[in-house]
């Protein structure tokens, strides 16, 4: 129910994006503000994880539909909110005695 509440904490800024960057795993993942979900998903998530993997091939589908990523959510009302990007069965924390 933490992560729930989380996920619906409105916050105050219409941009997508987080004050600090953070990780996924061991990976560095950067947070910069963007104006839309897809531009923060496309440059910031999909661009970085895939130019850190250094595979052209990967680097060559993402090329590809990097452009159209928008396409997916035309009709789509997408709201910035705070999401945890690592949840995972080893990543636990806990507050109080709650996770």
């Amino acid at each position: 129910s933490a992560v729930a509440s989380m996920h619906l904490h409105r916050p105050d800024t219409e941009k997508f994006g987080f004050d600090v960057g953070n990780t996924i795993g061991e990976t560095p993942q950067k947070n910069a503000w963007c104006d839309s979900w897809v531009e923060f998903y496309r440059e910031h998530l999909l661009r970085f994880q895939v130019d850190l993997a250094g595979d052209a091939y990967a680097t060559s589908l993402f090329e590809s539909v990097a452009p159209r990523l928008g396409q997916l959510f035309e009709d789509v009302e997408l709201r910035p909110s705070v999401l945890h990007g690592d949840l995972w069965s080893g990543n636990i924390g806990t507050a109080d005695g709650k996770p």
